[in-house]
């Protein structure tokens, strides 16, 4: 590892002590729904990696966040109305996996919503076909916090738990034993 990302690393570890750190985590959630290019879980799993013993609260925090971009983007949706969205509704419209998200958001409502916070996929879609079948506000952040609060809590703990099980996978374990070292000589210097 070079000595320029060390220090980056040091900096970052930082900022994870600082009070503001957690709740800003949620605010970058929440702006997720607006941006939907945030790498949510990287931040997540790098919180949890610096500072295991704030799993779970960055897990909370992350997911409080999430669930309230999605009640905003709901909300907004719903009072702006779909004109406003019209070229977006349009464009997703002739999507297969937006066909698939909005049938299955209709058929199941907010649980189906719940699940697509649980699973890989960008909640995006789910609150957009939600938003779009006007799902009232408080059921999307209740399905996406629901969904949400086990997805990030399982990523943080498999973040706390991943250099133990690392340190004995063959082809790692030489790696992680030297950025091990270089974490203690930053700490040092």
């Amino acid at each position: 590892m070079s000595k320029r990302l060390l220090r980056w690393a040091a900096r970052v570890e930082s900022f994870v002590d600082q009070v503001w750190y957690l709740p800003l985590l949620a605010v970058v959630a929440a702006a997720d729904l607006f941006l939907v290019v945030i790498p949510t879980d990287g931040f997540l799993v790098t919180t949890t990696m610096l500072r295991p013993k704030k799993w779970i609260s960055a897990a909370l925090w992350l997911s409080l966040g999430s669930a309230t971009g999605s009640m905003a983007f709901a909300a907004l949706f719903q009072a702006l109305g779909h004109e406003v969205f019209g070229d977006w509704v349009a464009n997703a419209a002739t999507d297969g996996g937006w066909t698939r998200s909005t049938r299955f958001v209709t058929d199941y409502g907010a649980v189906a919503l719940g699940l697509v916070a649980l699973g890989p996929i960008p909640i995006n879609v789910g609150v957009f076909a939600a938003s779009v079948l006007e799902m009232k506000p408080a059921a999307v952040f209740a399905a996406v916090l629901s969904g949400r609060i086990f997805r990030n809590l399982f990523l943080a703990w498999a973040a706390t738990h991943a250099p133990r099980y690392l340190r004995g996978a063959r082809g790692v374990k030489a790696e992680v034993k030297a950025i091990q070292e270089a974490g203690k000589d930053l700490s040092a210097s």
